[in-house]
């Protein structure tokens, strides 16, 4: 399997991305250097229903020990909007996580877009990991 390393360089902090297929089941996977990224304790899991069907027990079981939630949204394009924007940043904030919160994007398009725009503004920011599965 081809797995490509890049390292992302800012001005505050230096962070890698993995690039390849099948990433999970590769032998060299390692969780604990997936936990080494994490802020906190918390971790919030935005998927879809057929992603979450596919792929949310394998990822869930990758935070073993940590306090998962998951939070779902329908699929398709319709469901990057503001509303659905809104139901997430509701969510979060019912479930009063706080600026230690991981979020976690399980799924490319819809989820990974939105993910990454409520990570950035929630509490003005908290940790974001993407995992897309296409």
């Amino acid at each position: 399997m081809f797995m490509k390393k890049v390292t992302v360089r800012t001005e505050t902090s230096n962070y890698p991305i993995y690039i390849g297929s099948g990433l999970f089941s590769e032998r060299n996977f390692n969780p604990e250097r997936l936990k080494s990224w994490l802020a906190g304790s918390k971790v919030c899991i935005v998927t879809n229903i057929t992603v979450r069907g596919l792929y949310g027990e394998l990822v869930e079981a990758l935070f073993e020990g940590f306090d998962v939630t998951f939070f779902e949204i329908e699929d398709g394009e319709q469901y990057k909007s503001f509303i659905t924007y809104q139901a997430i940043i509701d969510f979060l904030i019912s479930k009063k996580f706080d600026r230690t919160l991981n979020l976690i994007a399980l799924g490319g398009g819809v989820v990974g877009d939105l993910c990454g725009f409520v990570s950035a503004t929630y509490l003005r920011g908290v940790n974001f990991i993407q995992i897309p599965t296409t």
